[in-house]
């Protein structure tokens, strides 16, 4: 068996969320056809805008397509958009900014957020 990630970012460690955000994302849309969207799932989109919009670790062309695939999804509530590439450039920016920063995502828990 391959482990893809080291013991410390194993399911449970708080440390390790934008992935699963964007798979939460993903999984709405393509599994549910964003049946369930709502504020929760908005705040979701935008805690992952929140993160990426680093200029210390992207570049003006790289945030600029950071922000159209966070408008994408904003924008996508009524029409889900089910293709696979907005998700993963956003999972390819989180682990691109994990590197750049040495460490995982550290965030504090929101109590508004329940999804």
């Amino acid at each position: 068996m391959v482990k893809l990630c080291p013991e410390k970012w194993a399911v449970g460690y708080r440390r390790r969320r934008s992935h699963p955000v964007i798979e939460k994302l993903r999984c709405e849309a393509q599994g549910n056809g964003n049946a369930n969207w709502d504020g929760g799932f908005e705040m979701l989109v935008l805690y992952i805008l929140d993160v990426l919009n680093d200029p210390d670790v992207f570049s003006t062309a790289m945030l600029a397509e950071i922000k159209a695939d966070v408008h994408t999804l904003l924008t996508s509530a009524e029409d889900p958009y089910l293709e696979d590439d907005v998700y993963d450039r956003l999972t390819d920016r989180v682990i691109e900014w994990h590197i750049a920063k040495g460490g995982p995502i550290k965030r504090e828990k929101n109590p508004q957020l329940y999804r």
